[in-house]
């Protein structure tokens, strides 16, 4: 007892100098201690004469695990005294648990036959740091987030890119990351926290330490919501306030309103207020823009500024850092709007000049003129040359079109700057051009002169002489008369041209009059480029030139000739023997054979080069020897002028070449039989590839088939009768013959078709169509017999499974009658009758689908067992387990109820929230996702459990308390969401109160912001609330 007075005393003196937060576990019945009684490895706890002791303070929690036999507490086995008074609690499932009322020490005395195993000691100050760390540090940051949670899913519709709304989600990101810092915090707090437990070390210092901290991180997340507003009101003010002016100017520019009087047409068409021209009446006529690109231009001042707006949304995911001040938004908008009239009054010019080609037409005149300035005469003189002032005409002209073809400059000019660039350039340009044209006229006209002065002479000169030299001829002489006559018609047409002046027949015209000048020059004498004769060189030469044109037609025909046997040549050796040589069915053999007869072809074609080389070269010889002869010694009647289709040996060409030719084809016939015989004997007799398909390679194909259909047979896939339907099925295929005339005959006419080609000498250019029109197609007609073929096996092996079953359901029929009756109470006939009678009807099922299946083998795949199925299994589940067939159809209706009725509690939910504001909507609709989400989720569990038998232990163990939980979270979303509509957010200061205090902070917001309706609409809400 001295003992433990001692240790009384030593506690007594160091108690309530820390926290008490103690968590001994399997404390030894007989410890030992150090020199203070303090167990060791315990640290607090004292040990003397079988008693334990610790401090407490009050409040603290104490639960102890004690082992004994016939325990009592406060009698022989066990005494609790705490702070010197013996506490009378109760002992429960081996735990005593009690509250310290007053601080001191805990004495445990125990019996012999009594263990105290485990203390824990849980202080006041640790209890009251976790309430803190709770309501103040997590309470806020929750609260904080639940703030800006509609950021996360807000878009704004005024704020729009590539056709959709623009999302405060990065906002939203932004704002997180800096409350995720403060909610750091909070998790650094209480990870401190849990080791000050541990440590013992949870002290009032400390607590009040952490209260000012928790205090700090509240202040600091309130901060940032505020601030976050204020983004949020300035991110408005940009993209909504500021762009005001401008919406509107766009609004009125874009007069598409038919139905609205714009004004007077006469005015205001040739104003800067609208896109659209005005009819007569002041009406809009939307079919008339003043340019085409008006619109798409007005579109691009819209792009721009939502290009402005689209920052403004990027800034904002820039929070807290945002530099408003970065981009001067007023001047921004307010360059867009000037450039809206900018943009009109450039549409006016195309409309004016452009559109009427005014500008392009100058262009295309100076261009006129640049190229007859290019103009010059026979001996390379320059014809024209320029006016004083043409090239800064010309350069003024190429700016107006420059100027109207960048489209990048629509914006940017007023329209005083137009009427001066380029309406007024353009003015002057035109004045210059109007000058120009005389002085260009002026010039053409001596040159042109010129010209005809040297064709009359012609025509004077050398209708003379032909006249002359045809006197004796008088049909000659007046076919001659005649062309002149129609030349000289034709230069009096021209000179009547120049002598009026006109700038488009003169000047742009200059090089078509000239030309049409020297082609009466050329018509006479001839065309010494291009060896054209005319008139008087034509007398000269025509008789000559007859006599070779005859000599070069005759030579023509024979080298027509060789030409076509040579081509016959090519075409036999290159698409015919050269493939060959490497087609499938080529064998050393035939390859052998083939370059035999090429090498002796390769003798026979040079013989027909030689041919066409002396045919060529007789025609030459008698062509210089023409030439060699004067026009006036030219007898084209003599034979040593004219070329007889012989050569030097007065041997016939035709003949050699038809010679040449026979010797030709029989080469070439020797090969083609060659080639013939190969792809024949290799179709019939080898294995193709999959470009040349064989006998053989069908075949192959129906053997795996009719192995594959062995081994269906040999494990029970299919009965007899469709082994021998399919089999019959597969040989069609090749041979319908073998399948009563039925199928598609690949193999047969492939067969047929060779024999053709064979005796057509053309089965070695062929043999791959018999491939790609007969034997490629077998494997598509297989795949077809391969679906009805794996539907039936599908289908044979739920047929015969469910027979297995109704035998070995049948053989135990006796059972399941005293299944039945326990399971219903029903009487013993009552139970056979209904047991035999389900054993029969799904036996009737299943049989008249076998006998189906079988009837329809070769179709299977349109056959569905899908409900015959369904209804045996159903059949039979209730005819051997009874029990759960009941079970699970009771569970099934249960749960579908239940469904029900959460599908109504959604329905209802989406109803009271209809017209609630976004905030208290926003705690409904997110209870309405997870519902939903939940409730497809069990819907799906429910079907897959209803299939499998099992819906009755799953629906009572799971699925009940999952739906029963969503119906419970929907009404409690109802609850807050009417809450928060019905008052939750006038709690501005966030105290949890709704009072004066509100009121006050509200109107001190409205004096800031100037927003006077939404204080009087805060007052008459509040006033709302306090009368009920």
């Amino acid at each position: 007892m001295k003992k433990i007075l001692t240790l009384m005393a030593a506690m007594s003196a160091v108690t309530g100098a820390v926290a008490n937060d103690f968590d001994w576990q399997s404390i030894p019945a007989k410890p030992a201690t150090d020199a203070s009684n303090m167990v060791k490895g315990y640290n607090g706890l004292y040990f003397v004469d079988n008693t334990f002791s610790f401090n407490v303070d009050a409040g603290d929690e104490v639960q102890l695990t004690v082992n004994g036999k016939n325990l009592t507490v406060n009698g022989k086995n066990l005494t609790v005294n705490v702070g010197g008074t013996e506490l009378n609690t109760e002992l429960k499932d081996g735990k005593i648990s009690f509250k310290a009322t007053a601080g001191g020490q805990v004495i445990l005395t125990m019996g012999e036959q009594t263990a105290v195993t485990a203390i824990y000691v849980e202080s006041d100050n640790y209890r009251e740091a976790l309430e803190k760390i709770k309501t103040v540090g997590k309470a806020s940051v929750n609260e904080a987030v639940a703030k800006i949670s509609d950021y996360s899913k807000k878009t704004d519709p005024n704020n729009m890119k590539d056709g959709k709304e623009l999302s405060f989600e990065g906002f939203y990101t932004a704002i997180k990351a800096q409350i995720n810092i403060e909610a750091e915090k909070v998790a650094k707090l209480e990870a401190e926290l849990a080791k000050r437990k541990a440590a013992n070390t949870v002290t009032q210092d400390w607590l009040r330490d952490l209260a000012s901290q928790l205090e700090a991180v509240k202040n600091n997340v309130n901060g940032i919501v505020t601030d976050a507003s204020d983004a949020e009101r300035k991110y408005n003010e940009v993209t909504q306030t500021l762009c005001v002016g401008l919406n509107n100017r766009i609004k009125e520019a874009r007069n598409n309103d038919t139905g609205t009087y714009y004004g007077v047409a006469l005015l205001q068409n040739n104003r800067t207020k609208y896109i659209y021209d005005l009819k007569a009446n002041g009406y809009a006529d939307v079919t008339k823009p003043k340019a085409e690109w008006c619109e798409s231009e007005l579109q691009n001042i819209e792009k721009d500024r939502d290009a402005i707006k689209n920052n403004a949304m990027e800034l904002l995911s820039q929070f807290p850092n945002i530099n408003w001040n970065a981009t001067d938004y007023n001047a921004e908008y307010s360059t867009l709007k000037n450039q809206v009239g900018n943009m009109i009054a450039r549409a006016i010019v195309e409309r004016d000049y452009v559109k009427t080609n005014k500008f392009s037409d100058l262009s295309d005149n100076v261009t006129k003129l640049d190229d007859v300035l290019k103009a010059k005469d026979a001996e390379g003189n320059t014809i024209f040359t320029k006016p004083a002032g043409y090239d800064e005409w010309a350069a003024n002209v190429k700016k107006i079109n420059d100027f109207v073809a960048n489209t990048d400059n629509r914006r940017l000019f007023t329209q005083a700057q137009l009427n001066t660039m380029p309406v007024g350039v353009y003015t002057s340009a035109e004045t210059s051009f109007e000058q120009f044209k005389t002085d260009f006229a002026n010039q053409a006209e001596v040159a042109l002169n010129k010209l005809v002065k040297t064709a009359q002479d012609n025509i004077d000169t050398y209708s003379y002489k032909i006249a002359a030299k045809y006197q004796n001829e008088k049909d000659t002489r007046e076919k001659y008369e005649k062309e002149f006559s129609k030349l000289q018609a034709d230069l009096n047409g021209y000179k009547k041209t120049i002598t009026e002046k006109q700038y488009e027949q003169v000047v742009v015209g200059y090089t078509t009059i000239a030309d049409n000048i020297e082609a009466i020059n050329k018509a006479i004498l001839g065309d010494p480029t291009t060896g054209e004769k005319g008139l008087w060189t034509e007398t000269l030469s025509a008789q000559k030139q007859e006599v070779l044109d005859n000599n070069a037609a005759a030579a023509k025909t024979l080298t027509d000739k060789i030409d076509a046997v040579r081509a016959n040549y090519n075409t036999k050796v290159t698409d015919g023997i050269e493939k060959w040589k490497t087609a499938d069915f080529a064998d050393r053999d035939m390859v052998t054979y083939l370059e035999a007869r090429q090498r002796a072809l390769f003798d026979i074609v040079n013989k027909l080069d030689k041919a066409k080389y002396d045919i060529n070269s007789d025609v030459e010889k008698l062509a210089r020897v023409i030439d060699g002869v004067e026009d006036v010694e030219f007898d084209p009647n003599a034979d040593k002028y004219r070329f007889t289709g012989k050569n030097e040996a007065d041997v016939d060409y035709s003949t050699i070449i038809s010679g040449i030719e026979t010797d030709i084809n029989t080469q070439l016939d020797l090969a083609i039989d060659k080639a013939n015989e190969t792809a024949y004997q290799f179709f019939l007799n080898d294995a193709g590839t999959d470009e040349t398909m064989t006998v053989n390679d069908a075949n192959n194909i129906y053997n795996d088939l009719k192995e594959s259909l062995n081994r269906g047979l040999n494990n029970s896939e299919m009965s007899t009768a469709a082994f021998y339907a399919f089999d019959k099925r597969y040989k069609g295929i090749l041979d319908k013959a073998e399948n009563n005339g039925v199928g598609e005959n690949y193999l047969v006419d492939a067969k047929k078709k060779a024999t053709e080609y064979y005796n057509a000498k053309t089965m070695a250019d062929n043999i791959g169509k018999l491939t790609t029109d007969y034997l490629s197609k077998i494997q598509g007609a297989v795949a077809e017999v391969n679906t009805n073929l794996t539907a039936y096996t599908k289908l044979y092996e739920g047929v015969s499974s469910r027979k297995v079953k109704y035998t070995a359901a049948k053989a135990k029929e006796a059972t399941y009658v005293n299944d039945y009756k326990a399971a219903t109470g029903a009487e013993e006939d009552d139970a056979k009758k209904f047991v035999s009678s389900k054993l029969n009807e799904i036996s009737g099922v299943i049989s008249a689908f076998s006998s189906e299946l079988e009837s329809k083998a070769l179709s299977a795949s349109k056959l569905d067992g899908t409900k015959t199925f369904a209804d045996f299994d159903k059949g039979y589940n209730m005819v051997t387990r009874y029990q759960a067939y009941q079970a699970n159809e009771q569970a099934l209706a249960d749960a579908n109820k239940l469904v029900a009725n959460v599908e109504a509690d959604i329905t209802n939910l989406k109803a009271q929230i209809a017209d609630y504001r976004d905030d208290a909507k926003a705690i409904g609709d997110a209870a309405i996702d997870k519902a939903q989400t939940v409730l497809d989720a069990q819907k799906k569990d429910i079907e897959a459990n209803y299939a499998k038998l099992e819906l009755g232990t799953t629906f009572p163990n799971t699925i009940k308390g999952v739906l029963e939980a969503v119906r419970a979270d929907l009404k409690k979303a109802a609850e807050d969401a009417k809450k928060q509509q019905e008052g939750g957010n006038l709690d501005i200061n966030g105290d949890g109160e709704i009072d004066g205090d509100d009121v006050m902070q509200k109107l001190d917001e409205s004096k800031k912001t100037g927003d006077v309706n939404a204080f009087m609409d805060f007052v008459n809400r509040y006033l709302e609330l306090i009368a009920e």
